[in-house]
C-alpha cells in the first residue's frame, strides 16, 4: 500500500472524528511527551536465517524524545471514537562485530554504521466502556493502526532502506481506577498476537485532575512487537517514561 493512497483514508478518518455530531459527546485532547529507552531492537533483511543485526548490543543507540497526540469523544456516556497520532525515530551508530547484508547491500566492520529507525502509528479507535462507576470504569474495543516503518542503514557511500506500510487490527482495553479523589490510575492500550508476529501499546499512569477540564498524568509505556516474514525480519522492545495532559471540553 502506498504512503500516497493511505495517508489521505487516515486524514478523512480525523475529519470524520471531527465533525461528528455532538450526540451528548465529551471531547478531549490529549497531548503526551516522552524519553525513548532501547530494550532491544533486531532487524535482519531479507529474513533468511541469518542472525540479525541488533541495534543496541552491537551498536549505541541512545535515549530519544517522543510525543503523540490523541483526539476522542464520548459519545452517550459509553461509545468513545478516537484517533491517535504516535511518531517515532531512533538512532543507532557504532561499528559492526562482523559484515552483515542488508537488502543487498553488505556493511563492513571497520566502517562507522549509522542506522535511522522509524517506526509511526496512527489510529483510530472504538472503545466501548461496558463497566462505569464512580471508583472504577472498564472499556475494550478495536483499532485500526497505520504502521509507517522505516529502516536505513548507511556506511560511507552505502546505503540500503527497508520500508513498509500496512494496516494492523488491534484489541484496545482500558482500566481507569479512581485511587483517592481527583486521582486515578490508568491501564491502556492496543494489542495483539498472530502467528507472523505481534503488537503490544501499554500505559499504565497516575492521572491527577488539576480541574473539572484539565488532567495531568505521569507514567510508563511499554511498546513491544515486529514481525518475521520472508521479507523482513524485525522485533524490537521500547521503555518510554512519559508525561502527558488531557483537556475534556
Amino acid at each position: 500500500m502506498r504512503r500516497t493512497s493511505a495517508l489521505p483514508v487516515l486524514t478523512a478518518a480525523f475529519c470524520l472524528l471531527l465533525i461528528t455530531p455532538q450526540l451528548h459527546a465529551r471531547w478531549a485532547i490529549d497531548l503526551e511527551g516522552g524519553i525513548i529507552y532501547s530494550g532491544y531492537n533486531d532487524v535482519l533483511v531479507p529474513s533468511d536465517g541469518r542472525i540479525p543485526l541488533s541495534l543496541v548490543n552491537e551498536l549505541h543507540t541512545a535515549p530519544s524524545l517522543a510525543w503523540r497526540l490523541t483526539t476522542s469523544a464520548v459519545l452517550a456516556r459509553r461509545h468513545e471514537i478516537s484517533g491517535l497520532v504516535a511518531p517515532l525515530r531512533v538512532n543507532a551508530t557504532g561499528r559492526l562485530f562482523n559484515p552483515i547484508m542488508f537488502r543487498e547491500s553488505v556493511f563492513r566492520t571497520l566502517e562507522t554504521l549509522n542506522v535511522r529507525y522509524r517506526f509511526d502509528s496512527y489510529r483510530l479507535t472504538y472503545r466501548y466502556w461496558f463497566y462505569q462507576t464512580p471508583e472504577l470504569q472498564a472499556g475494550i474495543g478495536v483499532t485500526a493502526n497505520l504502521r509507517d516503518a522505516a529502516i536505513s542503514l548507511e556506511q560511507h557511500r552505502r546505503r540500503a532502506e527497508e520500508k513498509d506500510l500496512g494496516f494492523v487490527p488491534l484489541v484496545n482495553f482500558g482500566l481507569y481506577w479512581q485511587v483517592f479523589s481527583g486521582l486515578n490510575l490508568k491501564l491502556d492500550g492496543d494489542a495483539l498476537v498472530g502467528p507472523q508476529g505481534r503488537a503490544e501499546d501499554v500505559t499504565l499512569a497516575l492521572e491527577s485532575r488539576v480541574t473539572d477540564r484539565l488532567a495531568l498524568r505521569l507514567g510508563y509505556r511499554v511498546l513491544e512487537g515486529g514481525a518475521d516474514v520472508p521479507r523482513v525480519y524485525s522485533f524490537a522492545l521500547f521503555h518510554f517514561a512519559l508525561l502527558g495532559a488531557a483537556a475534556t471540553f
